[in-house]
């Protein structure tokens, strides 16, 4: 019985060591050449969500739409954000707790800093380097995105390619051994 207890906690184990992949920049859009990602919070597994036009950007479950799904472009020496459906990401003012909002047309605010901190990356806005991208109020689904003091741990975001995702979220099964 101990064995087989043994066996099935080293097959999870590998299988979630297998699927551990490095933490790497993402690929920059350009032209035709376009890279989709979900900017992913890593003390949740939630996602940068897009609302609409003028409204505040908020924490989402991964669901593969278009709202979700975020290109990284170059922009003189900082980064834009795009949804999918053409939404950018803005900030403006970017001063302590503004909250971040999505446009197809922005009047600013749009030029962002991508730095590594601890297992991934943070989002910060180029005219205010002491601050970063944050689930205010901490990170729940709905919460809403704001400016937030950087190295703070609910600010550590990674770039998930839209293909390792694409089947939806996984679900693991876990057996219970019967006695």
């Amino acid at each position: 019985m101990r064995k087989h207890i043994l066996w099935v906690f080293c097959s999870l184990l590998c299988g979630f060591l297998c699927h551990i992949q490095a933490q790497t920049f993402p690929a920059i859009s350009s032209g035709e050449n376009e890279y989709w990602y979900y900017i992913m919070f890593n003390t949740a597994d939630d996602v940068v969500t897009a609302k609409g036009e003028g409204e505040v950007a908020t924490v989402g479950i991964p669901t593969g739409k278009a709202t979700q799904l975020w290109k990284v472009e170059k922009s003189a020496n900082n980064y834009t954000f795009t949804s999918k459906n053409g939404q950018k990401l803005y900030v403006t003012p970017a001063t302590y707790s503004t909250q971040l909002r999505t446009s197809a047309t922005p009047s600013g605010g749009t030029r962002f800093n991508i730095t590594k901190s601890g297992a991934g990356y943070e989002i910060i806005p180029s005219t205010a380097t002491s601050l970063s991208m944050n689930p205010w109020g901490g990170n729940s689904v709905g919460a809403p995105l704001a400016l937030y003091y950087k190295n703070d741990p609910n600010a550590v975001i990674n770039f998930v390619p839209e293909t390792e995702l694409a089947g939806g979220p996984t679900v693991s099964i876990i057996p219970i051994p019967h006695r």
